[in-house]
């Protein structure tokens, strides 16, 4: 028990989180600001590691077979997979890129022998300088379509085979959003596809939609319904098909957790619909202001939305905006 719980937490340690635009040297080597969380019941398995930008997440335990998700940008790398190295038996040999910008560090980890991404993150990563030249060898060697399923062996907290599903649902932030479920943890990272109570970034330099996002989420809060159902609707803890395992830990793409050491809840997959009616919203006030004939700035200047909304993070309606008139024109 003792071991594990120094190798959980030096591997919460290994991992830092940037924004999406870049990072600086304080952020790689600050590591006293992380805010450390265990996510879920079953702790020791699943780690999410907050910081400024998006999140990483890390699944793992006493074993070999570490798998790091999204372990962000270049110089970062080296640090985890040293910490990783250092704690437990073996090195990260697995690496999951939910998207291109979650992938610049793939070529500091040496012991890596498998790299899974969506078949267009692949692409994406593929323009990116990290991967040119030699790097190359580190762009994803296993990709997938739609979905894809993956058997992760662990011991210690949550002994056995655990399973991770990765699923691609449509263009969103970009063209190869992947979300990441955990059944046998009830959990279901959602990426950039649900970054948090927030306007979403789009990248429509990578296929990402303004336009399209809304029909990607609900398409994605369909499916995660269907195939594992959801705990906690209704204020019950039970689904109605007991053969599925059942989410209720919906973990977002950048939103900061519950304070504490732990996660034993965060939000409920109710949120999800939530997300979907703002983006809803979100939509028709642009379209509305785009068939006005408003400019970008007065669009951005002028959004109303409900006030059930008014606790949302805004600073990427610009970028939104920008997304939609850009789809709207052609």
């Amino acid at each position: 028990m003792k071991r594990r719980f120094i190798f959980s937490m030096l591997l919460v340690l290994s991992v830092l989180l940037l924004s999406s635009t870049g990072y600086s040297q304080k952020q790689v080597s600050d590591f006293g600001a992380l805010k450390i969380r265990a996510v879920g019941d079953n702790v020791g398995l699943l780690f999410l590691f907050e910081g400024e930008g998006p999140h990483v997440v890390a699944f793992g335990s006493e074993t070999p077979d570490i798998t790091v998700i999204d372990p962000r940008g270049p110089g970062l790398g080296k640090i985890i997979d040293d910490k990783v190295h250092n704690a437990a038996d073996g090195p990260v040999v697995t690496i999951i890129n939910t998207g291109p910008h979650r992938a610049g560090s793939n070529a500091e980890f040496p012991d890596v022998t498998t790299i899974i991404a969506h078949e267009n993150t692949k692409a994406a990563m593929a323009k990116l300088e990290a991967f040119k030249g030699a790097n190359a060898k580190f762009l994803p060697n296993k990709t997938f379509t739609d979905t894809l399923s993956m058997t992760v062996e662990t011991v210690g907290a949550g002994e056995g085979t655990n399973r991770i599903d990765l699923h691609h649902f449509g263009p969103g932030h970009t063209n190869g959003d992947t979300v990441v479920v955990f059944p046998s943890l009830n959990t279901v990272y959602m990426s950039d596809l649900f970054p948090g109570r927030a306007v979403p970034p789009i990248d429509t330099a990578n296929g990402g939609s303004a336009l399209k996002f809304h029909d990607t989420l609900s398409k994605a809060i369909a499916t995660l319904r269907a195939e594992y159902g959801f705990l906690g609707e209704d204020a019950g803890l039970a689904v109605a098909d007991a053969s599925k395992p059942g989410l209720k830990i919906v973990m977002p793409g950048r939103e900061p957790a519950p304070p504490g050491p732990y996660v034993p809840m965060w939000l409920f997959p109710s949120v999800l619909d939530e997300y979907a009616s703002f983006i809803n919203e979100l939509v028709i006030a642009v379209k509305d202001a785009f068939e006005k004939g408003k400019s970008v700035d007065e669009a951005v200047d002028g959004l109303t939305l409900p006030d059930q909304y008014k606790n949302h993070d805004m600073e990427h309606a610009r970028t939104f905006v920008e997304a939609a008139y850009s789809e709207l024109k052609r």
